[in-house]
Order: structure tokens, then C-alpha cells, then sequence
């Protein structure tokens, strides 16, 4: 769960820290995911490059 304080006199700051809290659990991304229907094929796809990354990166940090 995604919680920010709101400081008094400061909601701007406040706001601005929630959404960068979003982008960095990525909140964003999930909710474009699920804006549209996405067919089975393509969901699959998209899985597999998402693993494809992961593993580079797994790899990469590894090293």
C-alpha cells in the first residue's frame, strides 16, 4: 500500500511525492496494462520479454 503524509500548507510536495511513489512500484504501468483488453497471444509475449529482461538484468548485476 502506497501511503504519503500531507504536511500542512505543503499538498503540492505531497502530491507530487505520491506520484512518484506510483511510477517506482509501477502503478502506472499496471493500470495502462489493464485499460484495454489484451488478447492471449500477446499477453504471453509480452511475459516473455518482460522475464527476457529480468534475467539480463539479473545477469548484468550479478556480475
Amino acid at each position: 500500500m502506497i501511503q504519503v503524509q500531507v504536511q500542512p500548507y505543503d499538498p503540492k510536495k505531497s502530491l507530487l511525492d505520491l506520484r512518484r511513489k506510483c511510477q517506482r512500484e509501477g502503478l502506472y504501468a499496471k493500470v495502462k496494462l489493464c485499460k484495454f483488453h489484451e488478447p492471449n497471444p500477446l499477453k504471453k509475449v509480452r511475459k516473455e520479454q518482460e522475464s527476457r529482461r529480468r534475467r539480463r538484468k539479473t545477469r548484468r548485476s550479478g556480475d
